[in-house]
């Protein structure tokens, strides 16, 4: 009986800090957000896995539904309309 309660409490103070803090950070990008380039480290490009915020999101969060989703990006984004009008031709 109290081994049933220790791990009923354990798991509502999981839950209870996933519920207050969602997210942690981006282990892709170390948290700054951007990724260097390797030949140019200089260059910098925005992480593809938490879309440049520096952020994920919990697991236990993403299933009792906490936080906001992620901005889905690609790691190669199409050119924008302006880039595809000042190169036209």
């Amino acid at each position: 009986m109290e081994l049933w309660l220790l791990i009923g409490s354990a798991v509502l103070v999981y839950v209870m800090s996933a519920w207050l803090h969602p997210y942690v950070k981006c282990e892709a990008c170390d948290g700054k957000g951007k990724h260097a380039g390797a030949l140019f480290s200089y260059a910098t490009r925005p992480c593809h896995r938490c879309s440049g915020t520096g952020l994920r999101r919990r697991f236990t969060a993403t299933l009792i539904g906490v936080g906001k989703r992620r901005k889905t990006t690609s790691r190669f984004q199409r050119a924008t309309s302006s880039f595809k009008d000042t190169n036209s031709g």
